[in-house]
């Protein structure tokens, strides 16, 4: 009866753990050990011995670990703890130089930020996570068997520091690209699950490629809309000196009846003149026939 008494107990004060640390701040009481967490009603801060997996809060988001904080033990933030289904973001500072074996494991993470003096990822750390890009830190040493199993990764940079990659480490991983600094082999790879080490190209071939689609493309978009302008200003013109020539047509087409008329006076004056003789009386003119006598009264005039 007193192992079920001081269960109750310890039940009861575990609910009532969430229940104030949902409304207020708990006091730093040690440095190393306390996390800051963003949950659906503030930002509070907890001590990791609180993670236990009868917690039951409703804490959500965003993970941002003190800066204080030396290491994160041992299935700290596996499934069925505090922040289960919930955590989607961590932020481990560089104050943290290891992490335990599933000190996350199966935590629903898409964001995933490694401090810099992390020297060793514990087994199964990250397995089951949510994170799809990953370049781990400069001093990491170790990275534990199975760390990132079934972890969705497309792309992962191994710095030169790790020398050493646990069994499955990588397990079930679909890499579109890999970048190996260190001097872990490629056999050594394929056992830690990338099966195709040795035909991924590097992260930064690809991203190079990516850009050289986007640049490609982008001067692709540019020429197709300079042709257009281009094509435009033709057509323009086109049409501007299409509306000139039509214009210069009209106005000799216009021009035509008063050269057409202007012949006619001509050619009659040229048959008066070549085949007819010019009569004068005062001012009254008559004309007759080359040779004929002029009515009486009229004189010839030439």
């Amino acid at each position: 009866m007193g192992l079920v008494s001081g269960l109750r107990t310890s039940i009861v004060a575990s609910v009532l753990l969430t229940l104030l640390t949902s409304f207020i701040s708990v006091p730093s009481a040690k440095a190393n050990g306390f996390v800051e967490i963003a949950c659906t009603g503030g930002t509070y801060r907890v001590d990791t011995s609180s993670f236990d997996a009868y917690s039951g809060t409703t804490c959500a988001g965003t993970l941002v670990i003190d800066a204080s904080a030396l290491t994160i033990s041992a299935t700290a933030f596996t499934h069925g703890s505090l922040l289960t289904g919930l955590l989607r973001s961590v932020t481990i500072p560089n104050s943290v130089t290891s992490i335990g074996a599933s000190a996350f494991f199966d935590a629903p993470l898409t964001s995933l930020t490694l401090g810099n003096s992390i020297t060793t990822i514990g087994g199964s750390a990250f397995a089951s996570t949510l994170v799809t890009s990953l370049t781990i830190p400069n001093l990491v040493t170790s990275i534990g068997s199975y760390a990132f199993y079934s972890a969705p990764l497309t792309s992962l940079t191994i710095p030169a520091s790790v020398t050493t990659v646990g069994e499955q480490a990588f397990q079930s991983v679909s890499l579109t690209c890999l970048t190996n600094l260190s001097a872990v082999s490629t056999a050594s790879l394929v056992t830690a699950g990338i099966t195709n080490a040795a035909s991924l190209q590097t992260c930064e071939a690809v991203e190079a490629a990516r850009l050289a689609a986007i640049a490609a493309a982008a001067a692709r978009a540019a020429a197709t809309i300079e042709a257009t302008r281009l094509a435009a200003i033709a057509a323009a013109n086109s049409a501007a000196d299409a509306a000139k020539k039509q214009k210069e047509l009209t106005e000799i087409l216009s021009m035509i009846p008063s050269i057409a008329g202007l012949a006619i006076n001509i050619g009659d004056l040229a048959n008066t003149v070549l085949t007819k003789q010019k009569c004068v009386k005062g001012n009254k003119i008559k004309y007759v026939k080359k040779g004929a006598k002029c009515p009486a009264g009229y004189v010839k005039k030439k």
